[in-house]
């Protein structure tokens, strides 16, 4: 009986193993593991202009994860776009994002806030960056002029 107990357990584990290694080869995170990149694939999408792919990509990658850890594997994705200085195409997947999952619209705003502050940087013409948000998720993207500048004024100091 015993050995039929630990056969059943093993069949189990080694069944549950192989789905998590189709998941992880798929590109699908897990819970504990790093995020598998997304960086190449994500460029080459937002070259295509192709944000319902990028966000076909972004969902598989993150949807197996649960809490704080699926929170960050989505904005790590939409700041990888960002950082690349695809601002709208950022703010567009996650139109996508939120077409098809009711956490990506709670917490939209949120998202498109993270998106906002990331795109400017000092030196970064402002105007150019904030005319690449959009109204989306109440524009939580134009927080990028809430930046302050290294003095703390509050004003953009430009040349």
């Amino acid at each position: 009986m015993l050995r039929k107990i630990r056969l059943g357990i093993l069949i189990v584990l080694g069944a549950l193993l192989a789905v998590m290694g189709v998941a992880r080869i798929s590109g699908a995170a897990l819970p504990g593991l790093p995020l598998p990149s997304l960086s190449d694939s994500l460029t080459e999408a937002a070259v295509r202009g192709d944000t319902a792919g990028a966000a076909a990509m972004i969902n598989r990658r993150c949807r197996l994860l649960l809490g704080t850890e699926r929170r960050e594997c989505f904005e790590g994705a939409l700041l990888d776009l960002t950082r690349q200085g695809y601002v709208r195409f950022a703010i567009g997947a996650l139109d996508r994002l939120g077409q098809t999952d009711s956490q990506i619209r709670k917490f939209g705003h949120d998202y498109s806030h993270v998106i906002g502050i990331n795109a400017w940087a000092p030196g970064k013409e402002i105007g150019a960056t904030y005319l690449q948000c959009t109204e989306l998720f109440q524009s939580g993207c134009y927080g990028v002029l809430s930046r302050r500048d290294p003095g703390g004024v509050g004003v953009f100091r430009h040349g």
